[in-house]
């Protein structure tokens, strides 16, 4: 095993005779083949150093090595992955030692090509979509930004993992979350270009909530300031034409860089780059690539994939515009969303019925009880629930005394008829007497007749005293004071009275 390379400056003679195993993907390839292929991975194309190039491009040498899993940063950072490379840096994903091995980002840039302005930008940003830094520092000749964890995979790995394209329904929501966070950065006064908008420069979290990464060639969009010299860099397939020409960006750079994206990862191949459009070559529209694609996104990347910045959506608010029917499609949309809504309609339906089959039998099995009606000729039905309340029943009767027989009529004297001892009124009903001729009931002459019994109000104050234990007939108050009690249960025996008024009307 050929030792390791030192990180510091290295000339090409001195890397002749030694290897670097790639941090990605594991290959191993000798350092006179990488020189060969400007220091590209063979098998995953990870650039895997740090060059010093000329102004007329020649290289010069390497000014380090990207480091490699396991190797420990800042004495606490230990390197577990290469999450992406953009601009001049690399970004790892580390744990850190003293924190129990809590993972962070962390930022890597050449000392001689680390401009203060990415950590400025980053220091005063607050938004979800974007990493705080947490600490920095500078070991080996190059300066490390600390930055919050924003996932482990990026949207590169993730179209790498499921089969180089991203499918409709997971890109969608995550186009969605680029849009609010680049419209957050053209907000900002002045506005902020992030000019490097690529897969691996986002991340994605467990929630597959995306994160910006690798703001080293951001830039503020004053029209007096001067490009930086680090701000010159592009990205080739994803950077806008503008950008690549040096003739100056604005958020419409942006706008270009997130319809590439997105056109790259549908179909897993760049659009035609500058020169070839310049010669006529055409962009193919999403729609003839991948199947079922709704028809206002295809229309929404090729505009944003203009090579003139004033045919392209001038804000990210009319992108956004653009691609509502995609997160709201209208009547008559696209055929996946129509078969979609059939479906739907379908197992609703049979939803429906099912629940209609259920309700039906319930109410079958719940039917009354259609027995003979036990209820009273006055069709008020019994109480359902309850004991049966006994029937109250009459006193047994007692055997009345011997009348006396009334005294033989005079011409002056008056009948004289003995009143019976009171009784107790039982709970039954009470007979009607006997009626005479006219049909109403036969009184004895010279009695005034009874008064109708009237309830007297039961004063507030007074409330009715309990009543005993033993059950007794309640006896209704009189509204006047009668001459004499109810009669008994038995009809009176009004004989001897008859024949008295009868004998007392032929007397002349």
């Amino acid at each position: 095993m050929p030792p390791p390379l030192d990180d510091r400056t290295l000339s090409l003679a001195e890397a002749t005779v030694a290897a670097r195993v790639c941090p990605r993907c594991g290959q191993s390839a000798p350092l006179p083949a990488l020189a060969r292929a400007d220091y590209g991975c063979p098998g995953c194309g990870l650039h895997l150093a740090y060059l010093d190039v000329s102004g007329g491009g020649a290289v010069r040498g390497v000014l380090g090595w990207v480091k490699r899993e396991g190797e420990v940063i800042l004495g606490r950072y230990r390197v577990q992955a290469v999450l992406g490379q953009g601009g001049f840096g690399t970004t790892y994903l580390v744990q850190d030692l003293p924190l129990n091995g809590k993972r962070r980002a962390l930022k890597e840039i050449p000392q001689g090509l680390f401009d203060e302005a990415e950590a400025a930008l980053l220091s005063r940003l607050h938004h979800p979509a974007i990493p705080d830094i947490i600490d920095r520092g500078i070991e080996g000749g190059m300066v490390y930004l600390v930055l919050e964890f924003g996932g482990t995979r990026t949207l590169g790995s993730e179209r790498q993992r499921l089969g180089g394209r991203l499918p409709l329904p997971v890109l969608v929501p995550l186009l969605d979350q680029l849009c609010r966070v680049l419209e957050f950065l053209h907000r900002q006064d002045p506005p902020i270009i992030h000019r490097d908008l690529k897969p691996d420069n986002i991340l994605l979290d467990d929630q597959d909530h995306v994160m910006l990464i690798d703001f080293g060639i951001a830039k503020l969009a004053q029209p007096a300031q001067a490009t930086r010299t680090l701000g010159r860099a592009v990205s080739f397939g994803f950077s806008a034409p503008e950008q690549i020409l040096g003739t100056g960006t604005d958020p419409r750079s942006d706008i270009y860089s997130l319809g590439a994206t997105v056109y790259f990862l549908l179909t897993g191949r760049h659009p035609p780059d500058l020169n070839a459009q310049l010669s006529g070559k055409k962009v193919e529209p999403l729609a003839k690539q991948v199947a079922n694609l709704p028809a206002a996104l295809d229309r929404a990347i090729l505009k944003s994939l203009e090579l003139d910045p004033a045919r392209r959506p001038q804000s990210v608010a009319e992108l956004r515009r653009l691609l509502g029917d995609v997160y709201h499609p209208p009547a008559g949309g696209a055929a996946p969303d129509r078969r979609f809504s059939r479906r739907n309609l379908a197992l609703l339906a049979g939803l429906l019925a099912f629940l209609a089959l259920l309700v039906g039998g319930a109410l079958l099995l719940w039917r009354p009880w259609s027995g003979p009606d036990l209820s009273p000729s006055t069709g008020q039905s019994e109480p359902a629930k309850g004991p049966p309340r006994p029937e109250p029943t009459a006193p047994p009767a007692t055997p009345e005394a011997p009348r006396p027989a009334p005294p033989a009529p005079g011409p002056a004297s008056a009948p004289s008829v003995t009143p019976e001892a009171p009784r107790p009124a039982p709970s039954a009903a009470v007979p009607p007497a006997p009626a005479d001729a006219a049909g109403a009931p036969a009184r004895p002459e010279g009695k005034a007749p009874e008064a109708k019994i009237k309830p007297r109000r039961t004063e507030p104050a007074r409330p009715p005293k309990p009543k005993a234990t033993t059950p007794k007939p309640a006896v209704e108050p009189s509204a006047a004071p009668a001459e004499r009690s109810e009669p008994p249960a038995k009809a009176p025996d009004w004989s001897g009275a008859l024949k008295y008024e009868g004998a007392r009307r032929t007397t002349p």
